[in-house]
């Protein structure tokens, strides 16, 4: 039987947290997870730095915490949420400043109101996130930019089945595909393979200079070798 997940769900008025229940608690109950509501006497920037949680649900727009006062508590590089998936949950009208925060540490926007089907996608999609592991290792790079091809060298901070953290100075946009090459630690053949960067790190976020990328694809049994190397650190 796999573990109860937990689910922190956050809301300025008592109304707000009871409609996110009952939006969300049928989803979440067939995910094996267990919801926590935050009463508004809590300190919930306390909460989520000290206490770790799978998923944490905002209704917003948010008045107390301000949503990036809590955005900050939830990513600052010590709290125990750092990692967490973080949704917020929007009124239809609030829907646009909501996304306003997608990539300054929150995971996904959802209206309310949407239908069961996209709600229930959007909680598969964040609590489904591949596990990372440390892994700090040179990696080779090819990018394909406008002008032509770059190489470039960097070093990779963590690493999971999807894609991995790159320390670097050189910034490129989002969308950017690279060959890669890097080593596993006993390994003699490289992993090598195509990623896309998907986001820029912000130092809200971590605290590491660099970009955030995806894998596309592996060359021959680089994917399972990876899998391998992190199910062994991970045990």
């Amino acid at each position: 039987m796999e573990p109860l997940r937990h689910v922190l769900v956050v809301s300025t008025e008592a109304s707000g947290a009871a409609t996110l229940f009952r939006r969300f608690a049928p989803l979440l109950t067939k995910s094996d997870c267990e919801l926590h509501r935050v009463p508004p006497d809590a300190d919930v920037l306390e909460i989520v730095q000290a206490t770790s949680f799978d998923m944490v649900l905002v209704g917003f727009p948010l008045e107390r915490p301000a949503i990036r006062e809590l955005i900050t508590s939830i990513r600052w590089r010590e709290s125990a949420c750092r990692h967490t998936a973080l949704m917020l949950v929007a009124e239809a009208a609030a829907v646009a400043e909501a996304e306003s925060h997608l990539e300054r540490g929150v995971n996904r926007v959802v209206c309310v109101d949407a239908p069961d089907a996209e709600l229930r996608q959007a909680v598969h999609d964040l609590l489904d996130v591949a596990p990372r592991v440390a892994l700090h290792t040179i990696l080779r790079l090819e990018l394909e930019l406008e002008g032509g091809k770059e190489q470039v060298m960097a070093q990779t901070d963590n690493v999971s089945s999807s894609g991995m953290l790159v320390r670097g100075n050189q910034l490129y946009s989002d969308g950017t595909t690279f060959e890669f090459e890097f080593a596993l630690p006993g390994q003699p053949r490289s992993i090598m393979g195509h990623a896309e960067i998907v986001r820029v790190t912000t130092a809200e976020r971590e605290a590491v200079k660099g970009f955030a990328a995806r894998f596309l694809a592996f060359k021959d049994d680089g994917r399972q070798r990876l899998e391998q190397y992190m199910l062994q650190q991970i045990n």
